[in-house]
């Protein structure tokens, strides 16, 4: 008998064990709870929101009426930056009590990252292939550059999870055409969005693509996903307003003209062609200063006060967004980085950035040692295999790596010209999604190859 053939009988005969409900579900069980003890049990909370200002924004606004338009589009004040009304719609659930945010938090992602589990690996037909795939996700999940997070008052903890919400909630929206599985994708869309300013361009570019080839391709699915573009349109419109009610984009464009714009006569000269005020001063007090540096920053937050610069942040907030995106879209080679040095761009794949949170990984986390794992070639490799499995198998399913390698692209793109300031902590994400395309790059290519296997070996 040939090896592949006593080999396949093994692998059938083991596969047969795990397929007793019983026992998968326990072993499910198992790897649920010991996850949720790894995230919700930890020795002690530290207060070290109390260093960072973003925390007492979310709680100003959390103690808003929820009924009121105050509490989705604030305006500010002398004392208040607004902010995207997710976090402080969750922070009011914890009773405005920022010790149970905490905890609320860490409940939350720890919900989201099974649940983005559970969804992937109903896509995958073997089941030890199942298991392992799901331990596998869980320990990745289990990762302090991802969990880390839970432990601040910020943004960044419902955005995580929010973000492996939508992203399993989007393979069941592109398999089915399914309207509950619509509705519910768009609710969770509305509080994903809501958790930071750049996700309505990724969600409503993600929706498009998919809308696209439904018109072409998939004329079944073309009402839902319609229907969900169009929604996703709304949403971007809607949080757009937000944000200009609330000047979200005032200190954003400020950091971008005095943090890098300034580094260029050419460009400087531009916006000051196109009204911008002040880029004498500007290009005194600033071209020699590195804003992402610590030291420099305290000098920046400084003119955030400072009444000489006032015209420069009136003309922030009234041209500042419209006059930087007509910057962004003329000078292409700005919106790819061309300016900006090796080092610089490095930043783009930055991890363990333990400037907001603590590293409070316990004596048998190995997640800091494994990951990250994987780089951007071996993604690229494994996302275009399955592209071209997807084309042959005739299965868009398989396209869907592809497609987040491409929208987080454009995301890093987006996030690292949103802000000169803070780089490293909008771009974290870039890493942890490379390390999750692998993770489920690998476990589709075996579970193809285990298909073809078995129809080639079997005849099914």
């Amino acid at each position: 008998m040939k090896l592949s053939k006593i080999l396949g009988f093994i692998f059938v005969y083991i596969n047969q064990v795990f397929r007793n409900r019983l026992f998968f579900n326990l072993v499910l069980i198992l790897g649920v709870v010991y996850f949720a003890f790894q995230i919700l049990v930890i020795p002690k909370i530290e207060p070290i929101w109390e260093a960072f200002n973003d925390p007492s924004d979310y709680l100003y606004q959390s103690h808003k009426d929820l009924y009121s338009l105050d509490f989705y589009a604030p305006e500010p004040t002398p004392f208040f930056s607004p902010r995207p009304f997710t976090t402080s719609l969750f922070y009011k659930l914890a009773g405005s009590d920022a010790y149970k945010m905490i905890m609320l938090q860490k409940l939350t992602y720890s919900f989201c990252a099974i649940i983005f589990a559970l969804i992937f690996i109903f896509f995958i037909r073997s089941v030890i292939l199942k298991i392992c795939t799901f331990y596998l996700l869980l320990f990745f999940f289990s990762w302090q550059n991802i969990v880390g997070w839970t432990d601040n008052v910020l943004s960044e903890p419902y955005s995580n999870a929010l973000l492996f919400l939508w992203l399993g909630f989007f393979m069941l929206f592109v398999k089915y055409n399914n309207w509950i599985i619509t509705i519910l994708f768009c609710s969770i869309t509305v509080l994903f969005s809501f958790t930071r300013d750049t996700w309505p361009y990724i969600i409503s570019l993600t929706i498009f693509i998919i809308t696209v080839f439904d018109f072409f391709q998939n004329k079944s699915h073309i009402y839902k996903s319609g229907f969900t573009f169009l929604f996703c349109i709304g949403l971007f419109f809607l949080q757009a307003k937000s944000s200009e009610i609330g000047q979200r984009h005032k200190l954003p464009v400020f950091n971008n003209i005095v943090g890098r714009v300034c580094k260029s006569n050419e460009y400087l000269e531009w916006f000051e062609k196109h009204g911008m005020p002040m880029a004498g001063q500007i290009k005194k007090d600033f071209s020699n200063k590195k804003v992402s540096s610590e030291n420099d920053k305290h000098y920046l937050y400084s003119k955030y006060k400072d009444s000489t610069y006032l015209p420069l942040m009136n003309w922030s907030v009234k041209e500042g967004k419209s006059i930087y995106q007509l910057f962004l879209i003329s000078h292409p080679s700005y919106f790819f980085l061309n300016d900006q040095n090796s080092q610089q761009i490095e930043r783009l794949f930055c991890c363990n950035f333990f400037t907001y949170f603590k590293n409070n990984s316990k004596p048998n986390d190995f997640t800091q040692t494994t990951f990250p794992l994987w780089n951007l070639p071996t993604t690229l490799v494994l996302v275009i295999i399955l592209f071209l499995f997807s084309i042959y198998l005739k299965n868009i399913f398989y396209s869907i790596p592809l497609l987040i390698a491409f929208v987080f692209f454009i995301n890093a793109l987006i996030s690292y010209n949103a802000d000169a300031m803070e780089v490293e902590r909008h771009l974290y994400l870039t890493q942890i999604i490379i390390q999750l395309l692998n993770i489920l790059s690998f476990s589709l290519l075996i579970n193809i190859s285990l298909n073809l296997f078995n129809k080639k070996l079997y005849g099914i």
